[in-house]
């Protein structure tokens, strides 16, 4: 007997109200809380283990679009990957590209910016702003943070 797949209907996700997990197929589920919040996840077993990933909730990632993010968590899961962990790396590399594209002086201000309320004198907030433009930011201002 062949599984069922895409069970779910676009209509059918936004009028359900019953709370608990509703297959969709390929390991696909919404997930419906007791106040209603409709989610979803992709459950799958490695290792003798059942994992869910959240693919995010309704209101964000469509019925289409939570097949697409299933189907490739799937093909992760394929190729030996763990789609948990995999997701983990692409979020470090992309938070690593992006401090790339900061500059020491960006890093810095915002630095400043972040503690200058617990600093108790004005005078002390404008040397360290100061101190930085005269002497650092003309040697280091312009670098790449990493």
């Amino acid at each position: 007997m062949a599984r069922l797949t895409q069970r779910l209907t676009a209509v059918e996700v936004i009028n359900l109200r019953n709370e608990g997990l509703h297959p969709d197929g390929d390991g696909l589920y919404l997930r419906v809380t007791k106040t209603g919040t409709k989610s979803w996840i992709f459950r799958f077993a490695q290792d003798g283990t059942t994992r869910d990933i959240g693919l995010g909730p309704l209101k964000d990632v469509s019925l289409a679009s939570a097949r697409r993010l299933s189907a490739d968590a799937r093909r992760r899961l394929l190729e030996g990957a763990d789609p948990i962990e995999a997701r983990k790396v692409e979020h470090v590399s992309r938070k690593l590209k992006e401090a790339r594209g900061t500059t020491f002086k960006a890093a810095a201000e915002q630095m400043i910016t972040s503690r200058e309320a617990g600093w108790r004198n004005p005078k002390h907030r404008q040397q360290w702003r100061n101190t930085l433009r005269t002497y650092v930011y003309p040697v280091l201002g312009h670098l790449p943070v990493d």
